[in-house]
């Protein structure tokens, strides 16, 4: 799980990646968190929440997961985002779910004008449906879900 930053300092950890499964309403969910960012003290410092979802395709044997070949777009769509990230403002990458059809991805990042120009950029590019929000929020309430659990 690469950083949105190339900055090697406190305020950007290194990744700690952990695979989380589990299950909603009947089907079966898939998350990536970036375990280094829980508690995180520096959450002001990158106030704007940028949430990307991606539908793809799956099959009644994958439950709502994605196929083999669709993980591997998924990549290619996850790495043009994070190069989208990079490039646009300072943030952090703080993981991934999959369900139903959907890759939601999750960002903080400091400043969201430019981010938004170039992630929307990468959405006109895809050949499937992609929907972008970012909203303020300092507190980091959006991705709480991502840290519930014991470490």
């Amino acid at each position: 799980m690469p950083k949105p930053s190339a900055k090697k300092n406190s305020r950007f950890p290194d990744p700690a990646p952990m695979r989380r499964e589990g299950d909603m309403d009947g089907l079966p969910s898939v998350m990536l968190v970036n375990t280094a960012l829980k508690g995180y003290a520096a959450t002001e410092d990158f106030p704007y929440h940028v949430w990307v979802a991606v539908g793809y395709n799956s099959t009644d044997a994958e439950q709502g997961l994605p196929t083999g070949k669709e993980e591997r777009t998924l990549s290619s769509i996850e790495d043009a985002l994070l190069a989208a990230v990079r490039k646009g403002s300072a943030g952090h990458y703080i993981g991934h779910t999959s369900w139903n059809g959907v890759r939601e991805f999750h960002f903080y990042v400091d400043d969201p004008d430019d981010v938004e120009e170039r992630l929307e950029k990468v959405a006109e590019q895809q050949h499937r449906p992609v929907q972008l929000e970012i909203n303020e929020d300092s507190a980091w309430a959006g991705v709480s879900y991502f840290f519930d659990y014991e470490q």
